[in-house]
């Protein structure tokens, strides 16, 4: 019996049941003996990895960041971290972060990560923040979610792709070759061990094998995975939220684009190449 045979004769129930129980595994071998952080977006990853933490009575204190400015709307990652950490009782450190305070360390975030890419900086800036908190409660190790918009179809790109799992592969691929570098450097800055549990090979393997029809499904994408946060217990509100990258969602690449037209840039590349003395 070959692999689609073996899918077909799978149920939806089946495959949502064996999810959840991969999803759990891969998170228990990432758990710290001490008191850790989480970084929570309140998007569908992150809530996911959250609700598990729970399951499993885990000690973690969860952390999300706001760019703030007079002319901005309240960053989306605010309401929904917030939605979900009153939901399951969760302690949550919002991290508000003003314009001078990003002006002050982007040439160091620039050198930390070796680039001045618009996106590559605005992710940045995020996480570094986060870490910058956690480093002053004395927290040593973060968890965060990685790899499941990769295996899941979750990334805009995947759904003009003729050989989705294809893609799938090659975004993975990339999370592990400039993503979780580029996020490893900034923990190591703050001397934090930063663990992504959704990495774990034998999920992402279930997930790649698994026909296209369970990740895009009626226009709606990541479907197994949204159907399996159901199933955990988390709102609709949060399992069908739609993907938004941390840079807008958190307002991070909004404030650069502040800093670039304050310093007479009409690019943010233009004024990001400015602050990279490398």
């Amino acid at each position: 019996m070959n692999q689609k045979q073996i899918w077909n004769k799978n149920s939806q129930e089946d495959i949502i049941k064996n999810l959840i129980n991969l999803l759990e595994k891969s998170v228990k071998k990432k758990i710290p003996k001490e008191k850790f952080g989480l970084l929570l977006s309140g998007g569908l990853d992150s809530s996911i990895l959250a609700v598990l933490l729970k399951k499993l009575d885990c000690n973690f204190i969860c952390y999300v960041v706001e760019f703030h400015h007079p002319s901005f709307k309240k960053a989306d990652d605010i309401k929904y971290s917030k939605l979900i950490a009153k939901k399951l009782g969760l302690k949550l450190k919002i991290v508000k972060v003003n314009i001078k305070q990003v002006k002050a360390v982007l040439p160091k975030i620039i050198n930390l990560i070796k680039t001045d890419n618009v996106p590559m900086v605005s992710i940045a800036l995020a996480i570094y923040f986060c870490m910058k908190q956690a480093s002053s409660e004395k927290v040593k190790t973060i968890l965060y979610d990685c790899a499941l918009d990769c295996v899941f179809a979750g990334l805009h790109k995947h759904r003009a792709v003729k050989n989705l799992k294809r893609a799938c592969i090659e975004s993975l691929e990339k999370t592990y070759k400039i993503d979780l570098p580029r996020d490893t450097k900034i923990a190591k800055h703050f001397k934090i061990n930063l663990k992504s549990p959704f990495l774990d090979k034998e999920l992402t393997s279930f997930a790649l094998a698994l026909p296209s029809k369970y990740k895009i499904h009626k226009g709606i994408n990541k479907y197994i995975l949204r159907k399996t946060a159901l199933e955990l217990g988390l709102p609709k509100s949060i399992a069908l939220r739609k993907k938004r990258a941390i840079q807008y969602s958190s307002n991070s690449q909004k404030i650069i684009k502040k800093l670039a037209k304050q310093n007479n840039f009409k690019k943010m590349s233009d004024y990001l190449e400015s602050l990279n003395h490398d």
